[in-house]
């Protein structure tokens, strides 16, 4: 597709990209992609796709995220390139910690080797969605460390986050995306300039799933 500047007798082609994304979690990021694949206005058809992966298992370790889509590139004879982009999507939260820990460098150093765009929250994907309504920078501290810690009262309760959540109602994932440009805008409050690159996952609030929308501006679809 060729976009034509006003005035201009030059044009800029804009090759079509396809983008790929595995996930974490088996429900809420199951919903959000799949909304935000449905968000993508029908003239763009051309110009972008963007395919959620399917989760395989309920296995959730950054390793098997990974894996998921390598998977699927592979059964489908994908090469990633400046036309097949890849994603995946994980929480910081028990991932870093003990045993656990290898797996998620691993797969930070697998996804730099491959060529795929790791998008991380610390701790969890809930931070992303709460962005979408919270501007969690001007919280009091008491907040972000609850935040952060993101524990559930009991075991059996909601963690801190998805307690949250839930204060604003039953989150409608095609309303929400619409609030995109306010969460790109509370996201970035919070993410350190050396860390916001995605090379690095910082111990602080943090969550660049931003950039998947970022990626699809270049390809000039627009920021809801």
């Amino acid at each position: 597709m060729t976009f034509k500047k006003s005035g201009s007798r030059y044009a800029n082609k804009i090759d079509p990209v396809t983008i790929y994304i595995a996930y974490e979690g088996a429900v809420d990021e199951k919903k959000y992609f799949e909304a935000l694949k449905l968000s993508i206005p029908k003239r763009f058809d051309k110009l972008v796709s963007l395919i959620p992966v399917e989760k395989s298992t309920t296995n959730s370790a950054p390793t098997k995220v990974l894996e998921d889509l390598d998977n699927f590139l592979d059964s489908n004879q994908i090469k990633l390139n400046k036309n097949n982009k890849g994603f995946i999507v994980i929480d910081k939260d028990r991932w870093d910690e003990g045993t656990h820990k290898k797996g998620l460098k691993d797969t930070i150093t697998k996804c730099k080797q491959k060529g795929v765009t790791l998008l991380c929250s610390t701790p969890s994907f809930d931070l992303w969605l709460l962005c979408h309504f919270v501007d969690i920078s001007v919280e009091p501290n008491e907040f972000k460390d609850k935040a952060k810690s993101n524990l559930r009262k009991t075991k059996s309760s909601k963690t801190f986050l998805k307690s949250e959540l839930s204060k604003l109602s039953k989150i409608d994932m095609k309303a929400l995306i619409s609030k995109t440009s306010i969460a790109i805008n509370n996201a970035e409050k919070l993410n350190h300039p050396i860390s916001s690159n995605g090379n690095l996952i910082p111990d602080q609030l943090f969550t660049n799933v931003f950039f998947i929308h970022k990626e699809l501006a270049k390809n000039k679809i627009p920021i809801l």
